[in-house]
């Protein structure tokens, strides 16, 4: 019977790109929206740019900071000062906020 040899990625540190990366839970996703709502429905006295709000993408695509997310079908809009993003839910992998600028 032939052996079959898998390189030992891992021992070596080598990285691997997987064409399909990691998913995020959509519940990252629903946090962001929620935080976002949050803010803006309440009478905080901050805000998302208060909180430096960055979001990572399983690709390493880190947004920052985010003034505003919302829901959108399967995808979430992620608004900062200079750009708006459409992503897939589970393309978010963290979500990180400090109020500490």
């Amino acid at each position: 019977m032939a052996q079959v040899d898998t390189p030992p990625v891992a021992a070596s540190g080598a990285t691997t790109v997987w064409t399909n990366a990691p998913q995020g839970p959509p519940s990252i996703g629903a946090a962001l929206v929620l935080l976002s709502h949050s803010l803006d429905d309440q009478n905080f006295k901050c805000s998302m740019s208060d909180l430096d709000v960055q979001v990572t993408l399983n690709d390493g695509t880190v947004i920052r900071p985010v003034i505003r997310a919302s829901k959108l079908d399967r995808a979430t809009e992620i608004v900062t000062a200079n750009m708006i993003y459409v992503v897939v839910t589970t393309d978010i992998v963290r979500l990180s906020y400090s109020n500490y600028k």
